[in-house]
């Protein structure tokens, strides 16, 4: 009589219920957590993947013009000095970029105090592995002996917006300028500093690039 009274106590059918909710708790908290590891290194892997994509797009000055004539003085030897007159944009990556937009310094142009020296030149869909360079004419107003790096703006084929600067670094979700200014029209940020820098340009003699 004992002996079944002590195995009737130690049966499975005798263990609280509790015991085998904590069990299915157990359970249930590790296979979330399997399935949060998974997806996050997935993640983590997508997100690399997009990155090396994006590391491969700069955009820099072209080749260097020397003693570029001030316009009106051009038989007078004051000159310019070296110039440039065009940007190049490099997509070394195996996919496309699209809405491709370079950053020019432009510091002898008269602006606003709130507007920043720089001229956007959009250069739209660079196909992938392929360089594409731009005349800018007389927008290049820095004396760079050597090729100097632009701050470019891009959106690769997952449509994530990219932006690199002049240093070289690349950030990602960075607006670019013509989201904000380009169809801001004349009164705010684009418009009026693309009127002031065609006036400036008009008065100098120089042509404004295409911007569109």
């Amino acid at each position: 009589m004992t002996a079944a009274v002590f195995l009737a106590a130690a049966s499975p059918a005798a263990a609280p219920a509790w015991v085998s909710y904590v069990g299915l708790a157990v359970a249930g908290l590790s296979a979330l957590g399997v399935v949060s590891n998974f997806l996050s290194t997935h993640h983590r892997e997508q997100r690399k993947q997009r990155e090396r994509y994006a590391e491969h797009i700069s955009a820099w000055t072209g080749p260097r013009v020397p003693e570029v004539a001030r316009p009106g003085k051009e038989d007078s030897a004051e000159s310019w000095g070296h110039r440039f007159r065009t940007i190049i944009v490099n997509n070394g990556s195996e996919q496309p970029v699209y809405n491709t937009v370079v950053a020019v310094p432009t510091p002898e142009a008269e602006l606003l105090p709130e507007e920043e020296p720089l001229l956007y030149c959009a250069v739209g869909l660079i196909p992938p592995g392929e360089k594409i360079e731009v005349d800018i004419g007389e927008a290049g107003q820095f004396c760079p002996q050597f090729a100097a790096p632009l701050q470019v703006y891009f959106t690769d084929a997952q449509r994530i917006p990219w932006y690199r600067d002049e240093d070289g670094k690349l950030h990602r979700n960075r607006a670019r300028p013509d989201d904000e200014s380009l169809g801001a029209g004349e009164g705010t940020g684009f418009g009026r500093r693309v009127k002031r820098l065609t006036r400036w340009r008009r008065t100098h003699g120089a042509t404004l690039p295409r911007t569109q």
